[in-house]
């Protein structure tokens, strides 16, 4: 199915002649991202080489909890390799990463810390470190901080976050990812695909205090290892750390 839309886009609907082409997506499609970004600058490649291609990864950096962290839960790692499993996913990942892991162990190349370890192509991150879907469905959050009945309190939210804004600088500093000028904007705002709502209103606070945006369009014009961030404990409400559209659920209503 990914092909035929590869090949309907390239042939029959104009991206072949393209000179830009930015491969994005959020949520499941911000993971889709890290899996494909490279087949997908392949593919466009072999019809233009002249075509400059990047990746957008919106709200896609789901992360491997560890076992002895404070995390209140770790069942979500099950749902992945529950997902890989099922699908029989491994045609569709990166061959050098599937040859790393042993075969009880390949579903880890789903995730994106993995999986972006081995991307050449340029790629830009779009991540909260307090991703309100992160949250409420792998942590369980459930209410949502930052209702005080939440079994998660404040450091706990916090703590995350730090595993989250942790492994994104750990790919943009790893081999792959400084040999591709990969960059990332990390928020500290509650919410989840901000893309389409927010990536002209949340501003770093270092690197120029630019909008998500602004930060895009400077790393596209000249693709460059870069860290565009907001470093705060959780929450951070309001326009502070989310602009004038304000974060998702429960802390919205706060405002």
């Amino acid at each position: 199915m990914l092909n035929a839309v590869r090949q309907d886009l390239l042939h029959s609907r104009g991206m072949g002649t393209a000179s830009e082409v930015v491969v994005g997506g959020c949520s499941a499609g911000g993971m889709a991202v890290y899996l494909h970004c490279d087949s997908w600058a392949s593919e466009i490649a072999t019809v233009n080489s002249n075509t400059h291609t990047v990746c957008l990864a919106d709200s896609g950096w789901f992360p491997l909890v560890p076992d002895s962290a404070g995390f209140p839960s770790t069942w979500f790692n099950g749902v992945w390799e529950g997902g890989f499993n099922f699908h029989n996913s491994s045609a569709a990942l990166h061959p050098e990463c599937l040859a790393h892991f042993n075969a009880t162990m390949q579903w880890q190349c789903v995730m994106p810390e993995i999986s972006a370890s081995y991307t050449r192509t340029p790629l830009f991150i779009f991540q909260s470190r307090y991703d309100s879907f992160q949250i409420f469905n792998m942590e369980r959050c459930i209410p949502m901080p930052p209702d005080p009945k939440s079994p998660c309190s404040d450091g706990v939210v916090t703590l995350w976050g730090d595993l989250v804004r942790d492994g994104v600088v750990g790919y943009l500093k790893g081999p792959l990812g400084s040999a591709a000028g990969s960059a990332a904007f990390v928020d500290s705002c509650y919410h989840h695909c901000g893309t389409w709502a927010d990536f002209d209103e949340i501003r770093s606070w270092g690197n120029g205090n630019v909008t998500g945006s602004e930060a895009f369009g400077l790393w596209h014009a000249k693709p460059r290892a870069a860290l565009y961030e907001q470093d705060t404990a959780y929450p951070c409400l309001g326009a502070l750390c989310c602009g004038a559209h304000g974060p998702d659920g429960i802390a919205a209503e706060i405002l």
